[in-house]
């Protein structure tokens, strides 16, 4: 009865039937503001203070370091927008633009300009870690520097899941905030306290993405290849020996009449072996007979497979190696020195400290130029 009925259709369903239910249900906590709902919580920023009160040099020190690589990553910014701009006048393709990053319902990411598409499940779980960790670093960091914080929470833009803290002087909804609080984002404190603290949203996410890029190489380059006893699936290498001969991807089940139950009894068979020797494969694809190939820097000869795992290591390798990316695209398009993201905040803090008030003018200026190119790739991206 559901025969070709898309699983991810289905969890977005009731993905959006549950997350309805929930503000139904919690709508006496709930603020709402058009498509935008939040929910504030009263024990989340005597959470933050413990946080920053357990460990204070930890998070000095994780402070400055996130003010050392938003330094660094402002201009690398700036010369990819260059790049984009350049590349758009010289060749008229959109190629390597920004792309805004949507839920499919593929099982496969696809990258693109103007829009990319990666799974569902992957993006809402991308979404919801990005959002956390931003977050909760610039909350950690401000509470270290005394900065007074209005609340604490989690938000739902339309259907989109995301959390916040809400520093004194934001408008999270409109009419929130009295006339005469601060105007700025995090503006409170020294030119240096407000540098750690904006700094340390993208950071985060650099952490983050660095634990999710570090757990999925130690699972690929170690614990899988030494402790997975599973069948020995494999994808064909482009090019090679196997894909000549027809192999996609599948499962070997046996090498030259010999059984085989793992990669490294793969291994052993193929020891023996040179380039041009003839070998057969029985796999869930079929039966072959092709000559081995030649790699540079291996002895034996080449069949031309990677190692692949069942479907669900392979979906939860997909989304470790999704969520260390996207936090690391998203935390660097952070720091693009375009307000109101955290990188314009940061700039407009300097121009404040060191060449005067009257020239933060020239901060929202430029700001909208980067806004135009940034827009504008994307549609160009979508049109071209």
């Amino acid at each position: 009865m559901l025969e070709g009925i898309n699983p991810r259709l289905v969890f977005s369903i009731f993905f959006v039937a549950g997350l309805s239910a929930l503000l139904w249900y919690d709508r006496k906590n709930i603020e709402r503001s058009s498509i935008l709902f939040v929910r504030r919580t009263e024990n989340g920023v005597e959470l933050l203070d413990r946080i920053a009160s357990k460990f204070p040099r930890f998070w000095n020190v994780y402070g400055w370091t996130g003010v050392f690589f938003a330094v660094v990553s402002m201009p690398l910014m700036l010369l990819q927008i260059g790049w984009i701009v350049n590349n758009f006048l010289s060749t008229g393709s959109a190629e390597g633009g920004p792309s805004a990053i949507l839920p499919g319902l593929s099982g496969e990411p696809s990258f693109q300009a103007g829009a990319s598409f990666i799974p569902v499940e992957y993006w809402l779980i991308s979404v919801g870690i990005i959002m956390v960790v931003h977050e909760a670093s610039h909350g950690i960091i401000a509470r270290l520097e005394d900065f007074e914080i209005n609340s604490v929470g989690w938000l739902v833009m339309g259907v989109i899941p995301g959390a916040f803290v809400e520093p004194k002087g934001e408008k999270m909804l409109p009419g929130t905030e009295e006339d005469g609080e601060n105007e700025g984002l995090w503006d409170q404190g020294s030119y240096r306290q407000r540098l750690k603290v904006l700094s340390a949203g993208s950071f985060a996410n650099y952490v983050t993405s660095a634990v999710f890029f570090g757990a999925y190489l130690a699972l690929i380059l170690f614990l899988l290849p030494n402790f997975y006893s599973g069948p020995i699936n494999y994808g064909a290498i482009s090019g090679s020996p196997a894909e000549e001969a027809g192999l996609t991807s599948g499962t070997i089940q046996s090498v030259n009449g010999e059984e085989v139950d793992s990669f490294e009894e793969l291994r052993g068979i193929l020891e023996g072996t040179s380039p041009g020797d003839n070998v057969r494969l029985e796999t869930s694809e079929g039966d072959f007979s092709f000559a081995l190939g030649e790699q540079q820097g291996l002895e034996t000869g080449f069949i031309g497979i990677t190692r692949s795992y069942s479907a669900d290591w392979q979906w939860f390798l997909g989304l470790l190696n999704m969520v260390g990316f996207l936090n690391l695209a998203i935390g660097m398009f952070n720091l693009l020195p375009a307000k109101p993201l955290d990188g314009g905040q940061i700039v407009d803090t300097l121009i404040e400290e060191f060449i005067g008030d009257e020239k933060r003018k020239y901060v929202n200026h430029f700001s909208v130029l980067l806004w135009i190119i940034v827009l504008g790739s994307l549609i160009a991206g979508l049109i071209l």
